[in-house]
């Protein structure tokens, strides 16, 4: 047998790779089950940080443009029916002469260069609408009003399509994470189980009396010096029953030379068990 089949290595293949199937589902499932743990939780901070920012951005939308309602500007432009109307300032009544004849003093208050100014509003109220430019028509008002909503409706469901595609964004990556862990759990743990089935494979055969030829382990395998430390012994055993068939050859040989078997019945048994064990022999190293 040269040297080039005796190294030869089987290929792996996705069909057998549950050798250990509790070996290596439990590992695989701890470390998948642990990955989509962390990774909820990771999730669930960052949707918790995007919700809050997504809020703060849409009330930064809401108060950078306030859309005027035109049934407000245009009740603002018009006049206040509580008010009353300006009247003249009425003169003072004629002073009334008394019997002594004299005239009663009046009390004329002059007018104060003093400036009135507007007294802010307090905080909280609400702010009275501004009147409508002059120019401008209910329909006018009625378009810009529709346009600013339009405006912030669009900016808003900007803001919430972001937040959504964070979402789905993370479970993409989660599904990816776990199946992609998955995959590779059971192929680094195949590569454990593997050189473990093969060993047993082998000392199962060996056990029912086959010498079998032990090839190379394949191309990523895990517990290369364990298995090559396995090799060598079998190979040990192996050429210990070589050398076993080639002396029972040689005394077979021998004896039948010597026609040991026609000399007495003792003789031709023991040639008889040599030649069966012989037989054995050769056929375990197959």
């Amino acid at each position: 047998m040269s040297a080039k089949k005796q190294d030869k290595g089987y290929k792996r293949s996705w069909k057998n790779l549950l050798l250990n199937k509790r070996y290596q589902l439990r590992f695989t499932l701890f470390m998948v089950g642990l990955s989509a743990i962390l990774m909820a939780l990771l999730g669930w901070r960052v949707m918790t940080v995007a919700d809050r920012a997504t809020t703060v951005a849409i009330n930064n939308v809401l108060g950078e443009e306030l859309c005027k309602d035109p049934s407000a500007v245009q009740a603002a432009s018009a006049p206040d029916e509580e008010a009353a109307p300006a009247e003249a300032r009425p003169e003072p009544p004629p002073v009334a002469e008394g019997d002594s004849g004299r005239k009663k003093p009046v009390v004329t208050i002059e007018q104060s260069e003093m400036e009135i100014l507007d007294t802010p509003a307090p905080a909280g109220a609400a702010a009275k609408p501004e009147a409508a430019p002059a120019g401008e028509s209910h329909a006018e008002l009625k378009a810009k009003f529709e346009e600013c909503k339009s405006r912030q409706s669009a900016a808003i469901a900007r803001l919430e399509g972001r937040k959504r595609l964070i979402f789905w964004v993370l479970i993409a990556v989660g599904t990816m994470l776990v199946v992609g862990l998955l995959f590779y759990g059971i192929k680094m743990t195949h590569r454990v189980a593997g050189p473990l089935h093969k060993v047993s494979l082998y000392m199962g055969k060996l056990h029912d009396g086959k010498y079998d030829t032990v090839y190379n382990l394949r191309k990523g395998d895990h517990l290369v010096d364990f298995y090559a430390h396995f090799k060598a012994a079998h190979a040990g055993m192996k050429k210990w029953q070589e050398d076993d068939v080639a002396r029972l050859k040689a005394v077979i040989a021998a004896a039948e030379e010597a026609k040991l078997e026609g000399r007495s019945p003792e003789a031709a048994a023991a040639l008889a068990d040599l030649k069966a064990l012989l037989a054995k022999k050769e056929a375990s190293l197959g």
